[in-house]
């Protein structure tokens, strides 16, 4: 029983420093957080699009602009990353 606790709070702890590693890379690469979508949990870029964690480890990107400035080429990198992020944490 001993070790069951002891796996737990290794456990518990583990969590929390992927956690806090997740929160402090969003910080350092200025991602944007994640929010509830009509296709999930993702990134909305602009007004009409999105970056979606798929299952699998799949990223849905919807309504991509057929041409893109430097700062929306930009946002959606930080958006793609940001979910890919969010998708490598939560299988921890």
């Amino acid at each position: 029983e001993e070790r069951a606790d002891a796996a737990e709070v290794r456990i518990d702890r583990d969590a929390a420093t992927v956690r806090a590693l997740q929160d402090t890379l969003r910080a350092a690469l200025d991602l944007p957080s994640m929010e509830e979508l009509d296709d999930g949990r993702g990134v909305r870029v602009g007004d009409s699009a999105a970056v979606v964690a798929k299952p699998g480890g799949l990223i849905g990107v919807d309504q991509v602009p057929d041409e893109m400035d430097g700062e929306l080429a930009g946002r959606f990198a930080r958006a793609i990353l940001a979910v890919r992020v969010h998708q490598a944490t939560q299988r921890s």
